[in-house]
């Protein structure tokens, strides 16, 4: 399988694509004695889909209520990019299986409301993307129907 990185290379168009409409923020959540900031980064397409075939076979397909728990705990995993100056991204895999894990273990042991709030603000943030998204292809969507409208059988 090609690395996004190394498909840069080969085609450097596609990394425009790629990266339209990629979202980040940072955000500050209350600790016990002092404020901390999370860095929230949107999950691409390949990502939420890996997550929920894991769900599935982590989990009893039939049981809605786990899988959506497993969904916002796994989303955050795999979306939080740093908290305070810890970054958990990282190139090497081994080191970001070890990130990662290292994340399900404090979110895990985290209130279920500064997970719920987290969460929240992940979705907002996707909302965000897609109100810019639709921004920018409204005009594309127009001129598309214009073709079909005229466009006929082979």
């Amino acid at each position: 399988m090609i690395e996004t990185n190394e498909l840069f290379k080969i085609i450097p168009e596609i990394e425009d694509l790629i990266n339209f409409a990629k979202f980040e923020v940072e955000l500050e959540v209350p600790g016990r004695s002092q404020t901390h900031k999370i860095r929230l980064q949107l999950l691409d397409e390949n990502e939420i889909y890996q997550l929920f075939k894991q769900s599935g076979q982590d989990l009893n397909p039939a049981d809605m209520m786990s899988r959506a728990e497993y969904m916002k705990i796994e989303t955050l995993v795999q979306s939080i990019t740093m908290l305070d100056t810890k970054r958990y991204k990282s190139e090497d895999a081994t080191e970001q299986d070890a990130l990662l894990r290292e994340l399900r273990y404090i979110l895990g042991h985290t209130s279920p409301y500064l997970i719920d709030y987290v969460y929240k603000c992940y979705n907002e943030l996707y909302e965000k993307r897609n109100q810019f998204a639709d921004e920018k292809t409204e005009e594309l969507k127009k001129k598309f129907q214009q073709m079909l409208y005229k466009s006929t059988p082979l």
